[in-house]
Formats: structure tokens, sequence, C-alpha cells
């Protein structure tokens, strides 16, 4: 397969996270994320069997807007500030660089090395915008009275652990994906040094091979 022909073999952008999470994806971020999810679901979970006295079901529902507000306003305020930079970052670099690091295979799967720069950066991406879509669906459907909270409320009163029990899940889901999100910045960080060194790199490949073509002329 040609370069050319691999550089535009991902047709979706589900094409694209099926490659980018062969390269972006860490055990160290799962990790962080189902940690933090399990150990707000145990510590639910303990509250729910030692004060059943208490209506769990508010209090958990309250706390998922709360991480759905947070949530809203810290991905759309961070995708503004990661997209922007990548943008200078790919406006800045020489479209001559990009072809040479189109041409380079990468180690892990069927890419190359333009591919495993531009994956980091839009497994990121593809995470923030899946987590924003998921708080304006909890703030749309989810506030008082709305109707995610009437069927929760109805589940309430005809199985009310089982309604507790969902909430907890969604809460505790919330709570580790939010993790996941803040360990991806790390990620983000670090791609963004790795994709500075690599282009670093294949620059100065760019210009021995510009100042061999003009050995070549000259002779």
């Amino acid at each position: 397969m040609s370069w050319q022909v691999r550089l535009t073999k991902e047709k979706t952008l589900f094409d694209v996270y099926k490659q980018a999470r062969l390269v972006a994806s860490t055990r160290s971020n799962f990790i962080v994320a189902m940690s933090s999810a399990l150990l707000v679901f145990a510590l639910t979970t303990i509250n729910m069997h030692f004060f059943p006295q208490f209506d769990h079901r508010v209090s958990l529902a309250t706390g998922v807007r709360v991480v759905a507000e947070t949530g809203f306003s810290f991905t759309s305020t961070l995708l503004g500030f990661l997209i922007s930079g990548f943008a200078i970052f790919a406006s800045i670099t020489k479209p001559e660089v990009f072809v040479v690091l189109a041409q380079i295979p990468h180690k892990k799967g069927d890419m190359s090395r333009l591919h495993f720069i531009f994956f980091n950066f839009l497994f990121v991406f593809i995470h923030y915008l899946i987590f924003l879509g998921i708080c304006i669906i909890i703030k749309t459907v989810g506030y008082p009275r709305g109707p995610l909270s009437e069927i929760l409320a109805v589940l309430y009163y005809e199985i009310p652990q089982h309604a507790s029990l969902v909430t907890g899940i969604i809460f505790s889901g919330m709570v580790g994906y939010t993790a996941f999100l803040i360990v991806l910045l790390k990620s983000f960080i670090w791609n963004m040094y790795q994709a500075i060194l690599i282009t670093i790199g294949a620059n100065d490949i760019l210009k021995e091979i510009e100042r061999a073509s003009g050995h070549h002329g000259q002779v």
C-alpha cells in the first residue's frame, strides 16, 4: 500500500478512533479511570447499605447534575484551548515535513509517523467531545422534573434499591470519566512534546534531502 493510499484509509471518525486506540490508549489512564469509578461506587454502596433511611436517589441525582455541570464547563473550555494549540502546531509546520512523516512507517499498526502524531491528538479530542455530549444530554433531560429524573422517580417508587443503584452507577461512571479526561491532559502534553521532537527530526531529514538534491543538481 502506497503512503498516499494509506494516508486516506480512514473514512469516518469511528475508523480514526479505532486506529487511535492502538497508539493513544494507555493502561495507566484506564486504571486511574476505573479506580476512581470503583472507589466512588464502593463508597456509594456502603452509604446506601448503612444509611437506608436517607433518600439516596435525590442526593446521587444531584451529584450527577453537579458532575455534568462541572464537566460541561471543564470540557468546553479546555477543548477550545486544545484545538487551538493543535491548530497552531499544524499551521506552523511546513507541509513538506508532513509529507516526510507520512512516508515513515510507525512500529504500531499499519500507519505512518504522521498518523501516529494526529491519532494521539484526535484520541483526546474525541473523548472530550463524547463527554461533552454526555454532559449536554444530562443537562437537557436530567434536570429536576425532567424526563430522565421522572424515569428514575418511577423506578424509585417501584423498585427503590434498583433506582438508587442505577443512579449510583451513572454517578460513578461520570466521576470515572472525568478522572480519565484529566489524565488524558497528561497524555496530550506528552504527545505534543513527542510531536515536536518527531517534527524536528523530520525537518532535519528534509534538509538533508534538499542538500543532497542540490549537490546532485550542481554535479
